[in-house]
């Protein structure tokens, strides 16, 4: 049939000739056509297959039982440098595998198999079709290439403790040469979160019956065991900086691979939070119970106020029964969640280790728990209870901001019989940099003035987009205190000013980031362009100035070059005079 007219056999669409990505036979002079030319993408093909062969090679002993999984682990490193989507042509992974394939390298089928198994966008098709060929001319039982790529799942389990701190979720794997497992650790106190991920030899993931841990084994749906590992990988990759074990993601790759051998469909059960009424009826149980007909009439007293936010950050940010005994809740909840989450309550915090450990023993009668795991959960009370008042801060000293007078807006919603003042939200908003104040060996650099002052700001609402309005209030709010009392009245407005800036970036991070973090990247910002570091001078070093921070020096910092870059700032750009 001849060509409709108007249209060139030869073209492909109306603007041009047909585009091909091979290397045309006359681009160099004496190569084949689609051949890799040595410069155009640097070294040959065949000083590259060297140097990834002898990369291989560091990864595991020739004897390792491990190193396929080894192998495949160094070929998720190689994908995320110059391996990635379209960093290079097609033609170039044809020309790797044949240089593979040609170099005559023990190691070569197993790094054709892991590049193959690992690099699964469209350029390296041709690598992949070049190893399932070559697979293809192989004995069945062949493993040269170290089984990589031939996983299958044999059985999927649930390891979980008594204490409920989290689960295990651990898929036993037959390879040809390594059997072995590959594990999600779904932390339940942290709300779900993946925080570890294993991939090991077989075995690695279960218990031996006989190592007093208490840990249970029980077997789990192939699907739902996928959802569930999936939706807590999810959790963590929107969760900024979580506390992941370190090096675990090293084997996200491996792990997510062969979480995609099971079927997909399975079901997460969504657990909801506990209601006010729920949680209500639960206190009222408590107190009706022996144990809590122990306390003093004070402690009893203050229970309710204690044990509401505990309910709370057990069955809300923590996932798990109410009634769940453990450690680790306890001192998250007393280091960490209660002292952010409540406003300043000493008489609560007087009563918390009396109240928890009657709780502790209350739950653990409903529960069934064995003496052992309560006890572990009562020395952890004994340790971290007292130090709730601590944590809860101190009261202003001299020259500190008394008087506060800003315009929190929603940050401050209180109850016909709450503060009126938001005196208290206030206070707790500030409470991290007077803990982290205390002790401190960072000198300001302006000596502040005697007597309590005001300090005089507020946010438009026109400046910031209103889903985090809040949010950059209670930032200014510390950033202000923070410059004044770490750096000098005049830092407080640049203050205020570059805190609202930060809430004109993209608001998304702002909702899953602490306050405090913004606020101590600002003050660091302020005093280091205005030169208050004075390397080797005491009390003006970078160390001294982190630690009167409340967040890490390398959150702050890492703050610090995300503001500079999406704010536009050089360094001197906020310079103050003092």
């Amino acid at each position: 049939m001849p060509p409709r007219k108007g249209r060139h056999p030869r073209r492909k669409g109306p603007g041009g000739p047909r585009r091909t990505s091979r290397v045309a036979p006359d681009a160099v002079p004496g190569t084949a056509p689609g051949r890799h030319r040595e410069g155009l993408l640097g070294p040959s093909v065949e000083a590259l297959v060297r140097s990834l062969l002898s990369s291989l090679r560091t990864v595991a002993a020739p004897d390792d039982p491990a190193r396929a999984l080894a192998v495949e682990v160094w070929a998720d490193r190689m994908a995320e440098t110059v391996y990635g989507p379209e960093q290079m042509p097609a033609d170039f992974y044809a020309d790797l595998a044949e240089g593979f394939l040609a170099s005559g390298d023990d190691d070569a089928p197993a790094a054709l198999a892991a590049l193959a198994l690992v690099l699964d966008h469209r350029d390296a098709a041709p690598l992949r079709r070049a190893h399932a060929a070559h697979r293809a001319t192989l004995p069945a039982d062949d493993l040269s290439d170290l089984g990589i790529g031939r996983a299958t799942v044999t059985s999927t389990l649930e390891i979980s403790h008594p204490q409920g701190d989290g689960v295990s979720l651990v898929l036993e794997l037959d390879q040809p040469g390594t059997p072995h497992t590959a594990a999600v650790y779904v932390d339940l106190t942290l709300g779900g979160l993946a925080t570890d991920l294993l991939l090991g030899p077989a075995g690695a993931g279960r218990p031996a019956p006989d190592d007093g841990e208490g840990l249970e084994v029980g077997s789990v749906a192939p699907a739902v065991a996928r959802a569930r590992a999936e939706r807590a990988l999810e959790l963590t990759d929107h969760t900024v900086e979580p506390p992941m074990t370190p090096g675990a993601d090293e084997a996200r790759g491996a792990v997510q691979r062969r979480l995609a051998l099971l079927p997909a469909g399975g079901e997460v059960e969504e657990v909801e939070p506990l209601d006010p009424d729920a949680i209500e009826a639960l206190v009222e149980a408590f107190l009706d119970s022996p144990e809590a007909a122990a306390l003093e009439e004070h402690e009893r007293d203050e229970a309710g106020w204690l044990l509401d936010p505990w309910l709370d950050h057990a069955t809300g940010h923590a996932i798990g029964d109410p009634h769940r005994v453990s450690p680790m809740l306890v001192e998250r909840f007393c280091l960490d969640w209660y002292p952010r989450e409540v406003i300043d309550d000493p008489s609560a915090a007087a009563a918390a280790p009396a109240v928890l450990r009657a709780w502790t023993h209350y739950a653990a009668r409903l529960t069934d728990l064995d003496d052992r795991w309560r006890d572990e959960a009562l020395e952890a009370v004994d340790l971290y209870a007292p130090a709730l008042a601590a944590a809860l801060g101190a009261a202003p000293g001299p020259g500190r901001v008394d008087d506060l007078d800003a315009d929190l807006g929603a940050l401050v919603e209180q109850d016909d019989e709450g503060d009126p003042s938001g005196e208290g939200d206030a206070a707790r908003l500030l409470a991290a940099f007077d803990r982290a104040g205390q002790g401190s060996t960072w000198r300001p650099l302006q000596p502040p003035p005697p007597g309590p002052r005001e300090v005089h700001w507020e946010v438009d609402a026109a400046d910031v987009v209103p889903e985090v309005a809040t949010k950059v209030e209670a930032i200014c709010l510390q950033a202000s205190y923070a410059a004044d009392q770490l750096l000098g009245p005049a830092f407080v407005q640049p203050a205020v000013d570059l805190a609202v800036a930060v809430g004109r970036l993209d608001p998304s991070p702002l909702p899953h980031t602490r306050d405090d973090e913004w606020a101590s990247a600002v003050v660091w910002l302020l005093a280091d362009d205005s030169g208050a570091f004075a390397p080797g001078t005491a009390g003006r070093t970078r160390d001294d100035l982190a630690g009167a921070l409340p967040a890490s020096q390398a959150t702050v910092t890492g703050r610090v070059t995300e503001v500079r870059e999406r704010v536009g700032l050089a360094p001197g750009d906020l310079a103050v005079r003092w």
